[in-house]
């Protein structure tokens, strides 16, 4: 399965994560072949989570892990 992993560490970096969630990223990954986003946030803004992984098949989305 091919996948994009992005992790931030402890930095806060709340404008990429949301950025890497939008609509319009993950139709350019989808249109690339990419199947999977793995994101891995430390701390910020937005709701916490550790890891998330999102399918990016239309209407799949799995919740944080």
């Amino acid at each position: 399965m091919k996948s994009v992993f992005v992790t931030v560490g402890t930095t806060s970096f709340d404008e990429l994560i949301a950025t890497a969630r939008s609509p319009p990223a993950l139709q350019a990954l989808q249109s690339r072949g990419y199947q999977r986003l793995v994101l891995q946030v430390g701390r910020g803004s937005l709701p916490f989570f550790t890891l998330l992984t999102i399918s990016i098949d239309p209407g799949e989305r799995r919740s944080p892990g």
